[in-house]
């Protein structure tokens, strides 16, 4: 292993952003429904079903960082 230390680096930014996605479970309105297909069309609109609000953005977070 070249890099010990980014490899460390990148395993815990991972195991965050896993418990990032986790917790949009328990925020208020629950886990978004948009699943995959996340794009703005269906994730803009705080409307569109239940979850798409802090939901949404701790799962868009959540990408970010296990990506």
């Amino acid at each position: 292993m070249a890099f010990p230390v980014l490899n460390m680096l990148s395993f815990w930014i991972t195991f965050i952003g896993y418990i990032v996605m986790l917790a949009a479970f328990f925020v208020v309105g629950g886990a978004p429904l948009h699943g995959w297909t996340g794009y703005p069309p269906l994730s803009a609109l705080r409307s569109a079903g239940p979850g798409e609000g802090a939901g949404a953005d701790l799962w868009l977070s959540a990408s970010l960082f296990s990506a």
